[in-house]
């Protein structure tokens, strides 16, 4: 199980799933308390399946997004890794004057660190007025670039985060609906994760499972990053 699903369960089942209908009250004979394998619930829910492949899809592009802006293009600035990214998302429409532009910008990031790692080098009263304003500029770009790859960061951070709490959301909802018409339907008092049950209780993983799986699915649909 990975650590997000641990996380989903967490959220979207704790120790009870639900209270059911008046199956205690009415003094009616048999099991009084369901229970369900939260392992297989999650391995037959498709929704499921469906919200935790999106979530790492998105999770990947964005890293991997994060990881090229860091590593490869350390140098350029938001605007212009902006616009890097929109001529690369043209794919095979790309026409002459825009390969050439995104060549500049992928070799843009290298040439400004090679310029300012040589005037950085250079002894101040060996340097000209130009090239002492150059360097100064060059480390101006410098600290906007960290910046805003800092910044980039905070926004995976902060995307992904939102969209955990928006999956974790729609799956207590709709836990929480099958199994409220589960145990009406099966006359139970309550529904428990099996894992809170040393001994006994009627098993209803399947029955939840098929529940959950005949609710109109409504999953988040991934945001794209930019």
């Amino acid at each position: 199980m990975t650590r997000r699903t641990a996380l989903w369960m967490a959220v979207a089942v704790g120790g009870l799933l639900t209270v059911g209908g008046p199956a205690g009250a009415q003094g009616t004979t048999g099991p009084k308390i369901g229970k369900v394998d939260m392992e297989r619930v999650w391995q037959g829910y498709t929704l499921y399946k469906k919200l935790s492949e999106s979530y790492d899809k998105l999770r990947n592009d964005l890293e991997g997004q994060y990881a090229e802006r860091r590593r490869r293009f350390p140098l350029l600035l938001a605007d212009e890794w902006d616009r890097y990214l929109a001529l690369r998302a043209k794919g095979e429409k790309i026409n002459a004057d825009e390969r050439a532009e995104m060549g500049r910008l992928e070799r843009l990031s290298n040439d400004r660190d090679a310029e300012l790692g040589k005037l950085q080098n250079m002894a101040d009263n060996a340097m000209t007025a130009e090239q002492r304003q150059r360097r100064q500029l060059l480390i101006r770009w410098q600290t906007e670039a960290q910046n805003a790859v800092a910044q980039l960061e905070k926004n995976l951070k902060v995307t992904l985060a939102n969209k955990d709490s928006e999956m974790s959301a729609l799956l207590k909802r709709n836990i929480e609906t099958a199994s409220a018409d589960l145990a009406k339907e099966k006359d139970l008092l309550v529904i428990v994760n099996s894992e809170a049950v040393l001994f006994g209780g009627l098993d209803v993983t399947d029955d939840l499972v098929k529940k959950l799986n005949a609710l109109p699915e409504t999953p988040a649909v991934p945001t794209k990053p930019k």
